[in-house]
């Protein structure tokens, strides 16, 4: 590497190329030899290189661990408000709750991280969180009834929305920061999941030790270092990442790669199945059940695969398995509407309407990626084009979320 850059150190092409192809061995290669050459192009690198090594990783602060300790300790003690009023039920609080709950501190520490220090915005973000909480606990028990079920589940898309709000530091028109924060949340849930593996491989050592010397302290673990552990884990997620992004940043692109070929080949047989089953989705409401969460994680794959897409090459393989990929979850989704047709014939309910709105703004979503991914592999349009047919459908869910949680209840007499 070190003699590649000596004999090409004044041609910025290959320069360029030579740092893609592997970046730490060019890093280290040409800080070696950087002192040897005084010229524009070699000052350059030397900024763009000491640049990228300062941003690998976030400075410290002790003032932002307490923040996040804080904000762990509210949650797990808001988690725990049954135990401390007996009024309370707990099955229902969690149930009207839980989403807002985990959501506020997850947006508290993004307001804080982008020193949002605006009146206006902290009221707002109040008035608006407290009136979802009050607005949800209002409501009747959910019971069997599908209205405020739907209410409560979407609850948890709007608050998604907000925390991408409070990620993104309230710039909603910037489409690439929509883009980060679809990257991001790939990104959280790997995290996340390696904090709780590691959790739960502490929590067995613990009581398996205590056990082994006669201690029984499973109770104590369940209630309290389980609960706050858990409370803990989004905040602590949202930390790890910020201070160390280059832990998962690397992860998740290969996560990508290697899933979304399994899936592909997955869905084709898949459907080539349906072709022989004996089970009808128009009749089996389990199979149809099953049938639009298959798509629902199909479609998130394809989102999340797209953002790990290199914006460099435009006739990338991925880029045409996304497109097949894309193909076949549009023919799955028009089978999945089909089927949720000759339902809705029999009679309009809740989860019906639902179920038929999500899917029919799946499939429209579905049709805008496909296209831009064919534009971008036939016609060799940037990729950028890719990442803004997903970004600028999002405020479509919002809307969507907000007529579900609000009018849709309404409509049936939250029945």
């Amino acid at each position: 590497m070190k003699d590649k850059i000596v004999q090409h150190i004044h041609e910025p092409e290959v320069l360029e190329e030579l740092y893609r192809k592997d970046k730490n061995e060019f890093t280290r290669s040409f800080n070696e030899i950087a002192d040897n050459y005084d010229t524009e192009l070699v000052h350059i690198w030397k900024i763009r290189l000491s640049y990228g090594k300062k941003t690998e990783r976030k400075d410290f602060h002790l003032s932002e661990l307490y923040i996040v300790i804080a904000l762990a300790l509210l949650t797990g003690l808001l988690i725990k408000l049954p135990d401390f009023i007996d009024s309370i039920k707990s099955d229902i609080f969690f149930f009207r709750n839980m989403t807002a709950i985990v959501f506020n501190g997850m947006i508290l520490y993004m307001l804080y991280v982008h020193k949002i220090r605006n009146l206006r915005v902290w009221i707002s973000y109040s008035l608006i969180i407290a009136a979802l909480v009050v607005y949800a606990n209002l409501l009747p028990p959910p019971g069997y009834n599908d209205s405020i079920a739907m209410i409560h589940i979407h609850n948890g898309l709007l608050l998604w929305v907000l925390f991408g709000l409070s990620f993104m530091a309230l710039d909603y028109k910037n489409l690439e920061r929509r883009m980060e924060y679809i990257r991001f949340n790939g990104e959280f849930i790997i995290m996340g999941g390696l904090l709780l593996l590691a959790g739960g491989i502490l929590v067995g050592l613990s009581l398996g030790l205590f056990q082994a010397i006669g201690i029984n302290l499973s109770q104590f673990y369940v209630h309290y270092v389980i609960v706050f552990g858990l409370a803990a884990i989004p905040v602590g997620t949202l930390y790890l990442i910020r201070i160390h992004p280059d832990l998962t940043n690397k992860i998740a692109p290969v996560i990508a790669k290697v899933f979304m070929p399994f899936v592909l080949v997955s869905l084709m047989m898949y459907l080539g199945s349906l072709l022989f089953s004996t089970s009808s989705l128009t009749k089996d409401r389990d199979a149809l059940i099953m049938f639009n969460g298959m798509l629902l994680g199909v479609m998130a794959i394809i989102i999340f695969s797209i953002s790990e897409l290199d914006k460099e090459k435009s006739r990338d393989w991925n880029v045409l398995a996304l497109f097949a990929l894309a193909v076949l979850a549009i023919i799955a989704d028009g089978i999945a509407l089909y089927a949720m047709g000759t339902r809705i014939l029999q009679g309009i309910t809740p989860n019906r309407v639902v179920v038929i709105l999500s899917n029919a703004l799946i499939f429209i979503h579905l049709i805008f990626i496909a296209k831009s991914l064919l534009e971008c592999y036939l016609q060799k349009k940037s990729p950028e084009i890719i990442d803004h047919a997903v970004a600028r459908f999002m405020p479509v869910y919002l809307i969507y979320a907000l007529f579900v949680i609000f009018l849709l209840p309404a409509f049936f007499g939250y029945h």
